[in-house]
């Protein structure tokens, strides 16, 4: 598999089927119009994300994600560190369930601004679903990545992930094995990753990435998120 993918094309090829395809319009009932979440991945830190999506076609959603640096405990093995927050505002476009894109079951655009960085970030996401029998699911999932810093040309990157996620319909399980790779980095990456909802508003995650590497890193995470 070669490692240097043409992002151009596969992105007009996204495009196009994200403007060929025939979309139902989304009723205003159907969506909740306040996105808001938080968590809290280490010690050392709080997450939160806050944000609205629109009644329209597309779902457009325009929020941002903070980062809250949380104190440590003194010790002499705590370094001084800073307790400003830092975070990225985003706005995304997403089609999917009655206003899926023809010929994809979910398809989404998102784009993000650091202000502290000035570097910008754009994705291009599609998803295919298989029912492979009544009680699992198989979903194929394609990305295309480009960032630049300060908006200057010759700082263009771009990167590409590859997934496979298995589900399980009864406990909503769901297994994912990733690859990626990108300009800057010839070798492809892999993972795997499992999450497990435990009700509405909060989730359980664990994975384990750079599986080619000699010490693969492993990850665990809880998550509590609601809408209104």
């Amino acid at each position: 598999m070669s490692t240097r993918s043409r992002p151009g094309k596969a992105a007009g090829l996204l495009l196009a089927a994200m403007t060929a395809g025939a979309v139902t319009p989304a009723k205003s009932g159907e969506i909740k119009p306040y996105i808001w979440s938080f968590a809290k991945p280490s010690n050392s830190k709080y997450e939160m994300t806050v944000g609205a999506r629109l009644p329209v076609l597309g779902q457009p959603e325009f929020g941002s994600d903070v980062t809250l640096p949380s104190a440590l405990p003194r010790d002499s093995l705590n370094a001084p560190r800073s307790y400003v927050p830092s975070g990225t505002l985003w706005s995304k476009l997403r089609f999917s369930d009655n206003r899926k894109l023809f010929g994809l079951d979910d398809t989404g655009l998102t784009m993000r601004y650091d202000p502290q960085t000035d570097a910008a970030t754009s994705e291009l996401s599609a998803g295919k679903t298989f029912s492979l029998t009544g009680l699992l699911d198989f979903t194929l999932r394609d990305s295309y990545a480009l960032s630049a810093d300060r908006f200057e040309p010759e700082t263009l990157s771009w990167n590409t992930k590859k997934a496979i996620e298995l589900s399980v319909k009864s406990t909503k399980t769901k297994f994912t094995a990733a690859f990626n790779a990108s300009l800057d980095d010839a070798a492809w990456h892999s993972s795997l990753s499992m999450e497990q909802p435990v009700s509405q508003t909060f989730r359980l995650q664990a994975s384990v990435e750079d599986l080619q590497a000699e010490t693969p890193t492993s990850v665990f995470r809880a998550r509590f998120s609601r809408a209104w």
